[in-house]
């Protein structure tokens, strides 16, 4: 289940998907069919197995899936059945990767465009905001947001197209589990649930160290902007050493933020894996105790869940990656935001030509809101 943050992030970033919607759609499809056949291919193990194991050309099993997918061959004799499902598998992952890479390729062009498209947008709201706006803002938080949290705001899209794509997967896997076995599906369900648990309670805290990385890498940028752009005056004072332990401290407060934000987000993968072996070990003991006669059936399933643990991981990672990067989005989409921020508002009479000269007519001007007129009535 999606919680409200991630939710929040994802509405925030539909608008940039929206920018190539039929780029992304054609993404997402193609991500779709690359898993259906995996699928398949993962399916066409069933009979092929079952030709090794078996020597009759009709078997027949509990399973209507299995039955149907012995009937595509029921044909083919048992002998000959080998070279011609063999085939079909192959064909299946090599259509499964062709489009896999069309995908990457789509994939890759649409983030590049988006985050060009970002920086663009941001360095044109330098240009176009008030000077007011820039004074009032630190401006190692503005260059950090260009520099950087751009990056991360196309990580996060990359993140929530790959989750569709990864959910649209785990579908599939779970429909053939299903297909295959309701009641061992049930029982890894629960068991990916208790996983999922797991993970959250040890990953609680990734949105509140992930704020705290972007807050730490702002204050190394303002750093670095104030100590070059003051150099002379830290050298006529003698202040070298001093400044040095300034930026010292500054960046080993981003190496910190980042290390303990790397830490939690790489227990993942150990819990996931770890778990889900056990679960398989499991159910393989069991099902082997009850009927051994099903071992290519229950080396399918395995193989299906084997599949799917990597994906159920890539939705636990995905969580944690959005929950790492809302506050890059955040600021991202907020500097982007034209509706709070104080623009100058050019004349409207067109300039033709300078006849005479220039001269000031009840002008006043103030560089902020707050401070004295530079200009009175002038």
């Amino acid at each position: 289940m999606l919680n409200s943050s991630r939710v929040n992030i994802i509405k925030k970033l539909l608008p940039l998907l929206k920018l190539y919607p039929r780029i992304v759609l054609i993404i997402i499809i193609l991500g779709i069919l690359s898993s259906f056949f995996e699928g398949l291919g993962i399916s066409l193990f069933i009979p092929l197995l079952q030709s090794v194991v078996q020597t009759s050309s009709s078997v027949t099993s509990n399973n209507f899936f299995v039955d149907i997918l012995n009937r595509i061959f029921i044909n083919v004799s048992t002998n000959n059945r080998f070279l011609i499902i063999a085939p079909c598998i192959l064909g299946s992952i090599f259509f499964k990767n062709c489009l896999f890479y069309s995908n990457s390729i789509l994939f890759a062009w649409v983030n590049a465009r988006i985050g060009y498209r970002l920086r663009s947008g941001i360095f044109q709201q330098f240009l176009s905001v008030s000077y007011s706006f820039l004074e009032n803002n630190e401006s190692g938080k503005l260059i950090n947001i260009l520099a950087t949290e751009t990056w991360r705001t196309t990580q996060a899209l990359s993140i929530v197209i790959g989750l569709i794509i990864t959910i649209s997967t785990v579908a599939i896997y779970t429909i053939l589990l299903l297909l295959i076995s309701w009641q061992l599906t049930l029982l890894v369900f629960i068991s990916l649930m208790v996983t999922s648990l797991i993970i959250r309670l040890v990953t609680r805290q990734v949105k509140y160290l992930g704020k705290q990385s972007v807050e730490a890498n702002s204050a190394l940028t303002n750093r670095m902007l104030e100590g070059y752009a003051g150099i002379k005056v830290i050298k006529s004072f003698g202040r070298e050493s001093y400044e040095q332990q300034r930026f010292n401290a500054a960046s080993n407060k981003v190496v910190n933020s980042f290390f303990k934000l790397d830490i939690v987000s790489a227990i993942v993968q150990p819990i996931s894996e770890v778990l889900s072996a056990v679960v398989l070990l499991f159910i393989l003991v069991i099902t082997l105790l009850q009927d051994r006669n099903s071992l290519p059936i229950l080396l399918t399933f395995i193989f299906i869940l084997y599949r799917l643990q990597p994906r159920v991981q890539q939705l636990d990672s995905a969580r944690v990656g959005l929950l790492s990067l809302t506050t890059a989005v955040d600021e991202v989409i907020s500097l982007l935001d034209c509706s709070d921020k104080p623009y100058i508002r050019s004349g409207r009479i067109p300039f033709k030509s300078l006849e005479q000269g220039i001269y000031f007519k009840s002008v006043s001007f103030r560089y902020n809101p707050q401070d004295k007129p530079a200009i009175q009535d002038s």
